[in-house]
């Protein structure tokens, strides 16, 4: 099946695309999958839904751990490598049959689409991300964002009482109020992860460096940025443009980690500008 082909209910209903609940929508036009990040599933895209599903074929799946049948198909000693995720990705394209993609990723699930590109670079028509970061750790000149003993509080929080945590977290997160719908719903998302998967992916996350791996991405790459990214400096979009070659950023007029939360009509916009 080529990239601008029709996905059939019987190809979503494989145990494989079950396991990651993939849906499909929009129209009969090329692939684009959007893939979300840490503390969401793939809802989490649903205020950029009407602007792109006129115009593509929207494959969504929920990583490992999110979503409704997360905690079923998530096993702490495999998904401690981000790899992992990869992997998944690859395997549910190719259960569908799918050669090409346009492929939009947040957060971590930008990371997941570069990983997944260096081994099928050509599955992959053109990669964009939302708050890309290769290393959350700060190193030397390298500005990530995080000291270790910063995470170490994160993680012992976490640990210690989960839902205080998000209430603290969720607002810088998301910069917004804690009574704002996108704080809301972030926080939501997050109560809805149960708390030792959460544990686990955020220190998987966290403690990830894929700055090796930069140089030898081949697809297109559009990186989107925010402003005052509590996860993701303004450093991080330079070091990412500077070190993949066929890179291009943008810094988008909004601020926080989840722009696609609270402000989908500039996420929106700058997707189809983008999109090919």
């Amino acid at each position: 099946m080529s990239h601008s082909g029709t996905l059939s209910s019987a190809s979503l209903s494989s145990a494989r695309c079950e396991r990651h609940n993939v849906t499909v929508t929009g129209s009969n036009g090329p692939l684009l999958v959007l893939l979300h990040g840490f503390g969401t599933d793939q809802t989490v895209w649903r205020k950029v839904l009407p602007s792109l599903e006129p115009h593509f074929q929207i494959l969504r799946m929920d990583l490992a751990g999110a979503g409704p049948k997360g905690p079923a198909n998530f096993d702490p000693s495999r998904y401690d490598h981000i790899e992992s995720h990869a992997d998944d990705l690859l395997l549910v394209l190719d259960e569908l049959g799918m050669d090409q993609c346009t492929f939009v990723g947040a957060s971590v699930g930008s990371m997941v689409g570069f990983l997944a590109s260096l081994e099928r670079s050509k599955l992959f028509r053109k990669i964009i991300t939302i708050g890309a970061s290769p290393r959350y750790l700060n190193d030397g000149p390298y500005i990530g964002g995080f000291e270790q003993e910063h995470l170490d509080q994160i993680y012992a929080a976490m640990n210690r009482d989960y839902q205080g945590w998000i209430s603290g977290f969720a607002p810088l997160a998301v910069r917004g109020l804690p009574d704002s719908a996108p704080v809301k719903e972030f926080s939501e998302s997050l109560f809805a992860l149960r708390p030792d998967i959460a544990l686990s992916s955020a220190r998987t996350i966290f403690q990830s460096d894929f700055r090796r791996h930069l140089p030898f991405i081949e697809p297109p790459v559009v990186l989107l940025q925010t402003q005052n990214d509590i996860a993701v400096p303004d450093q991080v979009g330079e070091y990412l443009k500077s070190h993949i070659r066929t890179a291009t950023l943008e810094v988008l007029p909004v601020e926080g980690h989840f722009p696609h939360l609270a402000a989908p009509e500039v996420v929106s916009q700058s997707l189809l500008r983008h999109l090919p």
